[in-house]
């Protein structure tokens, strides 16, 4: 593929690129998050590229290719003779002085003078990114996929099979807030002017240097477990502070937040693709096992009130574990096509 090779400011003049960013199709979408996952180390070029771009919002005039590359080849050649503009320490500090920022807001300025068509005020663009949906960065698995990858901060995410995150390209800049749908596993970067904040629903989770599970795959029930360091947790009842081997009970905005211990292989095995199950219900192991393998299960039977069960799988085919399980609880089953059928023993 052509970008192999590719810089941020490659990705700022390629027309294809370019198009994705201010015209996105779910066509186009769906090959730059491959590219993305099959490539990790240009996210985050990207990402700068992308940002770059939706900072520049034109009014009536709308550059081409050949333009952004004839700017940006005078711009390299005054850069290897290390000449700095006017006003270069004023962008450097705006931009956290990256590399690429100096050459991007050499860029900006040029075309600004030259056509006095782009607006100057950083911070109205930004709240317009931010606010806007197709400028969010979304990471999205199916179920059983499961992933792991940077943030641009460099903080680490562990995703759970059939959940989403997302973030605003702004993120690591102005702002550490993630949104997330199903389950996910973060290892925050330390930053104590940026706190880290994950909204699951309702709920908000707030943490500096931490590490932290949130399962939002319960329905109505949430869980926010912490492993290291500390987390503020906010619902519209009440607000805690957890320990780490604590959780956060969340069951709805009536009943509030509740802190309990947790079984650390139960929550958090799912990362090393881990199956455990601590004197569960069998209306839990159903959950867990559709969500797991993406299949239905259809019980036939009465149901003993005080079946529970223990067991621990690694890696294992939906037929492992429904043998081992059957094994101790006595059931048969048969599967069909994504359809599980449960024959329970009558009382």
């Amino acid at each position: 593929m052509k970008y192999r090779n590719y810089t941020v400011e490659d990705y700022i003049v390629d027309k294809d690129f370019v198009r994705w960013v201010k015209k996105p199709r779910a066509s186009d979408r769906l090959l730059w998050e491959s590219w993305m996952n099959s490539n990790p180390d240009h996210r985050d070029k990207i990402i700068e590229a992308r940002a770059f771009i939706l900072s520049m919002k034109a009014e009536g005039f709308e550059p081409d290719t050949s333009d952004f590359r004839e700017v940006l080849d005078r711009i390299m050649k005054n850069t290897r003779k290390e000449t700095r503009p006017v006003g270069y320490h004023s962008w450097e500090t705006f931009v956290r002085i990256s590399p690429f920022w100096r050459v991007a807001a050499i860029l900006a300025l040029a075309f600004s003078v030259s056509f006095g068509v782009f607006r100057s005020n950083q911070t109205d663009v930004v709240t317009q990114v931010a606010d806007t949906t197709e400028d969010l960065i979304i990471r999205e698995n199916q179920p059983k996929q499961r992933s792991n990858f940077n943030l641009p901060d460099g903080s680490l995410v562990w995703l759970n099979g059939d959940s989403k995150i997302s973030y605003s390209v702004t993120y690591g800049n102005e702002n550490r807030i993630i949104h997330l749908e199903g389950e996910a596993f973060f290892q925050v970067a330390k930053d104590e002017s940026l706190p880290f904040v994950v909204k699951s629903g309702s709920i908000y989770t707030q943490a500096l240097g931490t590490s932290f599970n949130v399962n939002t795959r319960k329905g109505d029930l949430q869980e926010i477990a912490l492993v290291s360091g500390s987390i503020r947790v906010k619902s519209r009842k009440n607000e805690v502070v957890v320990k780490p081997g604590e959780k956060v009970i969340h069951k709805s905005d009536i009943a509030g937040l509740k802190v309990s211990e947790y079984n650390a292989l139960e929550v958090l095995g799912w990362k090393d693709g881990i199956l455990h199950f601590q004197n569960s219900g069998f209306h839990d192991i159903k959950r867990r096992l559709e969500q797991w393998y993406d299949v239905q299960i259809v019980v036939i039977g009465t149901l003993d009130s005080n079946w529970n069960y223990t067991g621990t799988f690694h890696e294992s085919s939906l037929e492992r574990v429904l043998e081992r399980i059957s094994y101790t609880k006595e059931f048969s089953y048969s599967i069909k096509n994504d359809v599980v059928t449960i024959k329970l023993n009558s009382l």
